[in-house]
């Protein structure tokens, strides 16, 4: 009994694994090459060999790659602006007298 409830649960897992496998390549769409908000080409992913695993370059090519692709990566952007413009006014009267002004 026990063997059969652990070989059901290892075709369930295996199942839902190439469930997902299938959805990946099937409904999502392929990474950006280009970010308009930024003007700028984004970083292609990199390519797993010995050599660049074991100089690291892998590890800081990866790095760049996530990171130009993290979600909701333009609001996070906009936020961090509105948040430096908001801290380099010495008070909120400041900020509030250049808002009127635009």
């Amino acid at each position: 009994m026990r063997k059969n409830f652990l070989s059901v649960t290892a075709l369930t897992l295996l199942l839902f694994l190439l469930g997902i496998g299938i959805y990946e390549l099937a409904f999502l769409p392929p990474d950006p090459t280009f970010a308009e908000s930024e003007n700028r080409i984004l970083k292609e992913r990199p390519i797993l060999t010995l050599s660049s695993f074991l100089d690291g370059t892998f590890a800081e090519e990866i790095e760049t790659y996530l990171s130009d692709r993290f979600p909701m990566r333009a609001k996070v952007i906009r936020i961090s602006q509105s948040v430096r413009q908001v801290g380099s006014f010495a008070s909120w009267d400041d900020y509030f007298r250049k808002r009127k002004r635009l």
